[in-house]
């Protein structure tokens, strides 16, 4: 017998499905990823109200299939609807991309306490004074390290002595660095010591001081660059939302 629970959650992605219907994907607090229908949802003027929008942080009543069909979105509040996000463009595009991230790397019905969280400080700083690439930087930073991708970028793979020198030279599958002499010519893949260190900051520091490091332009490049590679190779694609920003930070 299937029984009604509420989830503290994050809205990830709502589509239509039939007349009336949405399919919503919610990243909850305590049990992951949760897909669920909203039953007439686009017609509803009580039960979802502005709830259902990415980014909405919302108490969601979900009641669980009894079979292996998705579960029932009965009724959402909202808690949070992050405005500020939607009213501004760039801000739009780069928490989509991280909304799609979170959707790539986590699976069904698996606790992502700590990605939960990640997303949530992610969402509040974009809503602050914080840079939005930045803060999206560091969020990306952190969904791998949280997911057990993120190598340290301070220790060569190969001989583990630490990497030292103006280059780090890493494996663009996997991130895993080398020093320049371990490298020995095969590998053209580099990044600067500044940005490999601004990486293992925003990987080690605690969240309330992240924002103590100021990078330059071309760090936030390289480090784009490298995260960006890092995420598409070992999800085995590139999330559709990296065009969008491409083409956004491509303009004057």
């Amino acid at each position: 017998m299937s029984i009604s629970k509420t989830y503290d959650s994050l809205v990830i992605s709502s589509a239509s499905t039939g007349e009336s219907d949405l399919l919503v994907t919610l990243l909850s607090r305590n049990n992951g990823k949760i897909k669920c229908i909203a039953k007439g949802a686009k017609r509803s003027t009580k039960r979802f109200m502005n709830a259902l929008e990415p980014f909405t942080h919302i108490d969601a009543v979900v009641r669980s299939s009894s079979g292996s069909g998705l579960s029932l979105l009965e009724n959402a509040t909202v808690r949070e609807g992050y405005e500020v996000i939607r009213s501004d463009y760039k801000k739009f595009i780069l928490a989509s991309l991280c909304l799609e991230l979170v959707d790539l790397w986590c699976r069904e019905d698996q606790e992502e306490q700590g990605i939960y969280l990640l997303l949530l400080w992610y969402l509040s700083s974009l809503c602050g004074d914080r840079d939005g690439l930045l803060s999206t930087l560091i969020f990306k930073t952190r969904l791998l390290d949280a997911c057990g991708y993120l190598p340290r970028i301070d220790t060569c793979s190969i001989c583990n002595g630490p990497v030292q020198g103006r280059w780090i030279f890493y494996d663009p599958a996997t991130g895993q660095p080398c020093c320049q002499s371990c490298q020995n010519g095969q590998n053209g893949y580099k990044i600067s010591m500044a940005t490999g260190m601004s990486v293992h900051f925003w990987q080690s520091q605690p969240l309330e001081k992240i924002f103590r490091l100021k990078i330059s332009s071309l760090v936030a490049e390289e480090a784009w660059s490298y995260l960006k590679n890092l995420h598409s190779n070992v999800l085995e694609r590139q999330p559709r939302a990296y065009k969008l920003v491409d083409r956004l930070f491509k303009q004057p």
